[in-house]
């Protein structure tokens, strides 16, 4: 198991149903990715983008960097949800700007609650020592 720093850690919180990945769909030779899914995955990455700025030292550019990442959902109500696919889509949504690849991610922890008056979710990530 990999050593993760203390130091370097990234608190992103997003308020908000969480939206689970949904498989694109292809027409004409092309992926088509729901737009609800566009949005939300637009929103997740300005809210890293803003998290990430207030750590200037952030290594998201480095690809050797590996993290630890830890996300708890809280959702608003009973609807099947898999908690794979929550994470799936913060996980890409961070892509390129708290990390380089979520390729880069050798733990991950995942949490969900139901039934919550402040639907959202709170994501830790911490840089990994090898």
């Amino acid at each position: 198991m990999a050593d993760c720093t203390k130091i370097e850690t990234l608190r992103v919180l997003y308020a908000g149903r969480p939206r689970s990945w949904a498989r694109t769909a292809i027409h004409n030779g092309r992926r088509l990715t729901p737009k609800a899914l566009r949005l939300y995955k637009r929103s997740v990455t300005k809210v890293m983008q803003l998290a990430c700025s207030k750590k200037p030292n952030w290594p998201s550019s480095c690809s050797s960097s590996r993290f630890s990442v830890a996300i708890h959902f809280r959702l608003p109500d009973r609807r099947r949800c898999d908690i794979d696919n929550l994470a799936k889509a913060v996980l890409d949504a961070g892509n390129k700007i708290a990390w380089h690849d979520d390729c880069q991610i050798d733990q991950l922890t995942l949490t969900k609650t139901h039934r919550n008056d402040n639907p959202g979710f709170e994501m830790l990530v911490q840089v990994c020592n090898d």
